[in-house]
């Protein structure tokens, strides 16, 4: 369902690998979806989601951090706000609600259009106007 975009690439080395990490996770659960078997990987998927907002969001910070980048407080609340509703969506599927595949994909594919392409290309494009790659 998802590819790779060029509209993707920060040209920042490990935040596009990881943003790369972002669109398999996503694509692994459309297959199991595809294949009647969605259920069984939504767990799965819900916690790779939480690790991977975990990891990938302080790398994020961290650069950001690193280089000064003048929006960096407007950009962890976007990462906080993210992270809540990855929560939620979790919390909902615990409770038994394992109908959320097909929202879920639709929250994470508005996500990497919004997020990725709007929100991470500025700090994408002030970071490598300072020499980050």
């Amino acid at each position: 369902m998802f590819v790779w975009k060029e509209k993707y690439v920060l040209g920042i080395g490990e935040i596009d690998k990881q943003h790369k990490a972002l669109v398999d996770l996503i694509n692994r659960l459309f297959s199991a979806m595809q294949s009647g078997a969605g259920k069984d990987v939504l767990e799965e998927t819900l916690n790779g989601l939480v690790d991977y907002t975990r990891h990938h969001f302080m790398t994020e910070e961290i650069l950001m951090g690193n280089y000064d980048f003048p929006d960096v407080d407007a950009h962890k609340m976007e990462h906080r706000k993210f992270a809540e509703e990855v929560e939620a969506f979790r919390q909902d599927f615990q409770s038994g609600n394992t109908g959320i595949s097909i929202q879920l994909i639709s929250f994470l594919r508005d996500w990497l259009d919004s997020h990725i392409c709007e929100t991470d290309y500025k700090y994408g494009e002030y970071l490598r106007g300072q020499g980050a790659r």
